[in-house]
């Protein structure tokens, strides 16, 4: 399975989730400096980022468990053998070169 196509999912919802919170801690900032109507621009923009991330996150998570299970449900196939067919007693193919008994 290819893990690491998911990983990047994950590693960029971490990351806006972390621009989440960093926006809304600014915004805490701001609310004490008394800039009520900046703070709370900046705060409803950093939920969005933030929920954001987290829906990004739910979706990877569960992308990767649904690969999985069909990982699990239904296995790659197995290649076949290549059987000899001078060895199973079957005819040669035409223009193959046979063995002088």
């Amino acid at each position: 399975m290819n893990t690491w196509r998911y990983f990047w999912r994950e590693i960029l919802a971490v990351v806006l989730m972390l621009m989440g919170i960093f926006g809304l801690l600014q915004a805490l900032g701001l609310v004490g400096q008394r800039q009520v109507i900046g703070a709370s621009l900046v705060g409803i923009l950093s939920i969005l980022v933030f929920r954001g991330g987290l829906s990004l996150l739910k979706v990877a998570v569960a992308a990767r468990i649904v690969q999985q299970t069909q990982d699990r449900l239904y296995p790659a196939p197995a290649q076949p053998l290549q059987v000899n067919r001078r060895l199973s007693g079957q005819p040669a193919k035409p223009g193959t070169n046979r063995p002088s008994a």
